[in-house]
Order: C-alpha cells, then sequence, then structure tokens
C-alpha cells in the first residue's frame, strides 16, 4: 500500500512539474536554496521510475479555452485514461491506450499494439488503423506530431523523460499540500 501511495504522490509531482511552471522576475543566481537543493533528486528519482516502469496508468482531467471569433473564451473539458505497457521487450511489443471522454460528450480511442496505431471516434462513426512498428516512444511521437492528437503530459509517457529534466533551470519545492487525501510534495519549474 506504501508504494501505491508513493507512485501516486510521485505521479502528482510530475503533473505538477510538467503543468504549472512558476513565473518569476527574478533572475537565478548562482547559489541555489536549500528547497531547489532538494528537489532535483525527487523529481530525477521520479522520473526513473516512470521511464522504467513496466506498466502506467493514469486518468487526466484537463479543460482548455477555445477563443470564438467573437474573442469570447469558452472552455472545454475532457476526461482522459492513459495506460502504457513496456513489458519484456523481446517477447511483447509496447503498447498504448488512451480513452477520451470530452464535455460535448465525444468519445475517441486510440490504441498502439507495437504493430498498429487505430483510431476510433464514436460520435463521428470512425475507425481508422494504420501499420506503425516501433516503440512506445516512436508510437507518441507519431500520434502528437503526424496524428495531431491531443496528449497533455506526453512527456511523461516517454522512456526519454529523465534526460528531458536536465533541461530544467530551476526546481523547487513547494509547501506540502493534501491532494486527494495524499500528502504530497509539489515541484515547480521556472
Amino acid at each position: 500500500m506504501k508504494k501505491r501511495s508513493w507512485c501516486l504522490a510521485s505521479l502528482v509531482v510530475t503533473l505538477t512539474v510538467l503543468t504549472v511552471p512558476v513565473l518569476s522576475d527574478q533572475k537565478q543566481g548562482s547559489t541555489q536554496s536549500p528547497s531547489e537543493l532538494q528537489a532535483m533528486p525527487v523529481l530525477k528519482n521520479m522520473s526513473e521510475y516512470l521511464a522504467h516502469a513496466g506498466r502506467l496508468s493514469v486518468t487526466i482531467r484537463d479543460s482548455y479555452d477555445v477563443v470564438q471569433e467573437s474573442e469570447q473564451k469558452i472552455e472545454f473539458g475532457e476526461l482522459r485514461i492513459v495506460t502504457v505497457s513496456c513489458p519484456d521487450r523481446l517477447r511483447h511489443p509496447d503498447r498504448l491506450r488512451i480513452e477520451v471522454e470530452r464535455s460535448d460528450g465525444q468519445k475517441d480511442l486510440v490504441i498502439f499494439d507495437g504493430k498498429d496505431m487505430t483510431i476510433y471516434a464514436a460520435n463521428h462513426n470512425i475507425y481508422a488503423t494504420t501499420s506503425r512498428q516501433g516503440t512506445l516512444d516512436q508510437a507518441i511521437k507519431y500520434a502528437l506530431d503526424d496524428l495531431k492528437i491531443r496528449m497533455p503530459l506526453a512527456l511523461m509517457f516517454l522512456s526519454t523523460l529523465p534526460s528531458e529534466l536536465d533541461k530544467l533551470q530551476v526546481v523547487c519545492i513547494t509547501r506540502p499540500r493534501e491532494i486527494v487525501t495524499l500528502s504530497c510534495r509539489l515541484l515547480a519549474e521556472r
């Protein structure tokens, strides 16, 4: 049970780091605060854990604004269930499943089974499959770049997450918080 709580807390930290950048007019000094010195090892440990996880499933509730022609902003929401698995690569290919339910009722499904990428849009009665052999990283990049599929936090599912974190300049730990009854350390990047 402790391992599950730690995994959930780590996931919350990842989501926070990747979605809530701290905006600051202060220039980074040559010395780091104690908070900044503690944050990067926590973040690196979590990224290594996620990069080597054999299976990972995340439920994401997100929202986004769309500016209308009248310049009015309308907020839309989505519920995404993203499941990735990277079992023994010698016998089983990487897999990806993204289930999406939008606030307008539209439901979409994306499946990558190591050989094919399948997309199903239930409300539009669209079903398409394309041959796409390769790794999970390649499948995610293909879905984002070529198919233009929205995938918030896609970086979190790539095996290159630990090296991507090397690009961060400053990471600090914010005050402890409780999210969904879990005590968490939230990290902020600027």
